[in-house]
């Protein structure tokens, strides 16, 4: 409905996990916020976090709770309510490995969110579709699918979803003395590598129609 939905972990002395409805409205000229949202009373991680929203208003955040059991892997779920949310269902211990510098998006044709990340063991950029239970809303993931045998650096990952099943994930990987940016094309099993080395640490994509 042409809002938009920040996720973001609150600064100062509070790091806790908060969400926040913009509404740009008919005009286009003015932006109506809603009232921020407290998801978690904790600090969802920065380095983990990543999010996204279905095409039916649902949200899916995954982040590393500083609440007891300390670094649980978490995702919460909820859905836009007017300028506000719905309350949100956390599930707890979705994977054990330390997920950082990932992105999320959803895909309409597998009707599942796709979430890329970097496994904090092997340092090796993988991806996980997460699937949500319609009743409970409880959120699962299946198994990793390694995107490549190199390691990703300390740098975010980006995923676009390409449609048909399709999504593209780009990343920064280190292949020895050098930093390539690097991408993948999901369902296809192929990766390909652009020239040059990165000049910032966020790599920008989008798609034509």
């Amino acid at each position: 409905d042409g809002k938009v939905v920040v996720i973001y972990r609150s600064g100062g002395t509070v790091d806790d996990l908060k969400a926040v409805v913009l509404d740009p409205g008919t005009s286009g000229t003015t932006v109506t916020s809603g009232t921020a949202v407290e998801i978690e009373d904790a600090d969802p991680g920065a380095a983990s976090l990543a999010a996204d929203i279905s095409n039916t208003g649902q949200i899916c955040i995954f982040g590393t709770t500083s609440l007891v059991p300390y670094g649980s892997k978490s995702m919460w779920v909820g859905s836009v309510s007017g300028n506000g949310f719905t309350s949100f269902t956390q599930t707890d211990n979705v994977v054990s490995v330390n997920s950082l510098y990932g992105d999320m998006t959803w895909d309409d044709t597998l009707g599942k969110f796709v979430w890329s990340y970097r496994n904090n063991s092997t340092n090796r950029p993988v991806r996980r579709i997460v699937t949500i239970n319609s009743s409970t809303l409880a959120a699962s993931v299946d198994s990793e699918v390694e995107l490549t045998t190199f390691t990703q650096t300390s740098m975010r990952q980006t995923v676009l979803p390409l449609g048909s099943g399709k999504f593209f994930i780009a990343f920064y990987e280190n292949q020895g003395s050098s930093f390539n940016r690097s991408a993948y094309l999901g369902l296809r099993q192929e990766a390909v590598t652009v020239p040059g080395g990165p000049v910032a640490d966020y790599i920008g994509i989008n798609k034509s129609t």
